[in-house]
C-alpha cells in the first residue's frame, strides 16, 4: 500500500505565479485553490479546517499562531503564499517553480514522509497527505524568521511544508518533513479530544517528533531545533534575492506589510542554542507548575520561549528561546528509555503514561 499521497498543488501554482495576467484575472483563475474546490487543494483546505476548529485550534494551531511558527503562515496563506503580494518577482517566483520542479520536491517531501512512517508506523495505517507551497520571498517572516522553510504537521490527515529551494534549504527537508510526519501521527492516534489540549500534551508531541528525528538523523546534534536552524547558505540565498531586486541586502528588499510596501529590515528570530543540564533543569521547573495549561499564548510561550512570542506581542512567561521544545525532548527520550518502548508505542500512549516517568 502507498503510504503517502502526493498532491499536485506546485504544477497547479506554476502558472498562477509566473503568467503576466492582470489582477482581476489572476484572482478569477485562483478562485478554485482560494475556496477549496481546486482538485490538488480540496482535502488541504479540508484538513486545515478541522486542525484548526474551535476557540482553541483544535490540534494546536492557536499555539503555532502565537509563535508564528510551525505552520502558522501555512495555515493562514497569507496573499495566498504571496500570489496576490505586490511586491512578489515574477522572475524570482519563476526561478523558485523552476528550482522546486528540478529538484522534484513534492517527490523528496513523500520520500522522507514515507521513510519516517517505516520507522515511527511500521504496522502501517492510514494514509499520509502531503502538500507542497512555494515560500513567499517577498514576506519578510517568511524569509527572516521562517529562514524559507516551514512545516505544518498538527493534522491528522496530513503534512504541508513551504519551501523557498536553495540547496541549503533543500537539505533541511529530511528532519523538517520527519518532524511534521511525527506531529501528525501523534495528532491522529493520541491527540486529546473533547476537552482543551494543555501544555502537557504538546510537550509529549513535540518531544516525541523530536525523538524521531533524532533516530533517523542520529548526527543531527539537536534534533529538537531543525525547524528552527537556517541553513548555511541562508544569508547567500537572501543575498541572491535582494540582487533581483537590485537593492544593496534583503534588508532593503520592499515587503508589503498590511497594506504599506517597507524595507524587510534585519534578521529577528533567534538561533536556537545549546542547553546543559541546569538550563533543562530550570525549564522542567517552570514547566512543572503550569501542565494543566490551556491558553494557547502560555503554552507558545513555554515551547518557544520569551522572545519569540513577545515578537507577536504576548506576554513572557520565563522561557529561553525553544526551551521548551529542547526539554521535551530530553523528557520523553528519558520516558521512552525507562518504559523500555519503541517510538511507534509510544506515540500511542496518553500524555500522562509519558509525562508520569519525568514528573510523577
Amino acid at each position: 500500500m502507498n503510504r503517502v499521497r502526493t498532491h499536485s498543488t506546485l504544477e497547479a501554482l506554476r502558472p498562477l505565479f509566473t503568467g503576466t495576467f492582470a489582477p482581476r484575472e489572476r484572482l478569477a483563475r485562483a478562485r478554485p485553490m482560494l475556496d477549496g474546490t481546486h482538485p490538488t487543494t480540496m482535502a488541504f483546505a479540508a484538513a486545515a479546517r478541522e486542525a484548526t476548529r474551535g476557540n482553541r485550534g483544535g490540534f494546536g494551531m492557536a499555539v503555532r499562531s502565537a509563535a508564528r511558527l510551525d505552520g502558522a503562515t501555512i495555515a493562514e496563506a497569507q496573499q495566498y503564499f504571496g500570489l496576490f503580494n505586490p511586491t512578489r518577482r515574477r522572475e524570482l517566483s519563476a526561478w523558485q517553480f523552476d528550482a522546486l520542479d528540478d529538484a522534484r520536491v513534492p517527490e523528496l517531501v513523500a520520500r522522507q514522509a514515507a521513510a519516517t512512517l517505516e520507522v515511527i508506523d511500521p504496522n502501517g495505517g492510514e494514509p499520509l497527505d502531503t502538500w507542497v507551497f512555494p515560500a513567499d520571498h517577498a514576506n519578510a517572516h517568511s524569509m527572516l524568521c521562517l529562514h524559507g522553510l516551514e512545516a505544518w504537521g498538527d493534522m491528522p490527515q496530513g503534512i504541508a511544508v513551504q519551501v523557498w529551494p536553495s540547496p541549503g534549504t533543500l537539505n533541511r527537508l529530511g528532519p523538517v518533513v520527519t518532524r511534521a510526519t511525527a506531529l501528525s501521527v501523534r495528532s491522529r492516534t493520541a491527540w486529546p479530544t473533547g476537552r482543551d489540549p494543555t501544555l502537557a500534551d504538546h510537550l509529549v508531541r513535540e518531544g516525541l517528533a523530536a525523538l524521531a528525528v533524532s533516530l533517523r538523523f542520529p548526527n543531527l546534534p539537536r534534533p529538537w531545533a531543525a525547524p528552527f536552524t537556517p541553513s548555511p547558505d541562508w544569508t547567500e540565498a537572501l543575498a541572491r534575492v535582494a540582487a533581483v531586486a537590485n537593492v544593496a541586502s534583503y534588508a532593503d528588499f520592499p515587503v508589503n506589510i498590511y497594506g504599506v510596501v517597507a524595507p524587510a529590515g534585519a534578521p529577528r528570530m533567534p538561533a536556537p542554542t545549546a542547553f546543559d543540564d541546569d538550563d533543562l533543569t530550570y525549564a522542567r521547573a517552570v514547566l512543572r507548575d503550569d501542565l494543566g495549561a490551556t491558553d494557547p499564548t502560555r503554552i507558545a510561550g513555554y515551547l518557544y520561549g520569551d522572545v519569540v512570542v513577545s515578537m507577536a506581542g504576548h506576554p513572557p512567561v520565563g522561557m529561553s528561546t525553544f526551551a521548551g521544545i529542547a526539554a521535551s525532548y530530553a523528557i520523553v527520550s528519558e520516558a521512552v528509555m525507562h518504559r523500555r518502548i519503541h517510538l511507534p508505542a509510544a506515540l500511542c500512549l496518553p500524555t500522562a503514561d509519558l509525562l508520569d516517568e519525568a514528573f510523577g
